[in-house]
């Protein structure tokens, strides 16, 4: 928890920019596309809360690899 009692929140948004005829689609979060994205920076033994938005149209999975969660 933070100084103030509250948890860390990363709030994730997660769009589709569609490719047009023959291209291809392009993601990003919170407006930027990899590698122009922005790193979370986190500590260990720190909780924190992420939310995931997803502001597609499509029902999409998302993973998190490397994470422990409760």
């Amino acid at each position: 928890m933070a100084a103030n009692g509250l948890l860390t929140q990363f709030d994730l948004v997660f769009k589709k920019i569609p490719g047009g005829h023959g291209g291809f689609n392009r993601w990003t979060i919170n407006g930027k596309s990899y590698p122009h994205t922005d790193a979370l920076m986190v500590q260990a033994r720190k909780r924190y809360r992420m939310i995931f938005r997803n502001e597609s149209d499509d029902a999409h999975p998302y993973t998190c690899i490397g994470i422990v969660s409760n």
